[in-house]
């Protein structure tokens, strides 16, 4: 856990989280992650990331050291960018959500999106063979360049 937050009285520290077999490479989500905290004057104490998304969400590394930081007292509670990085069903993220409540936490997706979606607004389906596929918007790399427009 980093110890380069501010240690103000009164002020909600928060653990950001990340789960994505790709990271993120732009930094984009835990760019928007760190301004949603910071719209509400939380403190980010540190971002915890795992890239093993294929097992469960209870033996990823960063995971288990996010609960340590929220057991320890060193966060009070935990940003994500959206639902599906922690919960395959709405229900399983109500559960989890609770569970953090009853521990003193709390959950935030800061995209305020359901699981089955990804950023920038496209759906995931599940293809034949087991693997996600994007469906919807084109992603970054397809848009048009400048020159192209």
């Amino acid at each position: 856990m980093p110890s380069d937050a501010p240690q103000l009285p009164g002020r909600v520290r928060v653990g950001l989280y990340f789960a994505s077999t790709t990271g993120d490479p732009d930094g984009v989500l835990e760019r928007n992650c760190r301004q949603h905290a910071e719209a509400r004057e939380w403190v980010v104490a540190g971002a915890f990331t795992d890239s093993a998304v294929e097992i469960a969400l209870a033996e990823r590394e960063g995971w288990l050291a996010l609960a340590k930081a929220l057991e320890r007292g060193e966060i009070q509670g935990i940003l994500t960018w959206n639902r599906a990085m922690v919960a395959d069903t709405s229900e399983e993220w109500d559960r989890l959500a609770a569970l953090l409540a009853d521990r003193g936490g709390f959950l935030v997706s800061c995209a305020l999106n359901t699981p089955g979606q990804s950023l920038y607004g496209r759906s995931l389906t599940i293809a034949p063979t087991g693997t996600s596929r994007v469906v919807g918007r084109r992603t970054r790399s397809e848009r048009p360049s400048s020159s192209e427009a």
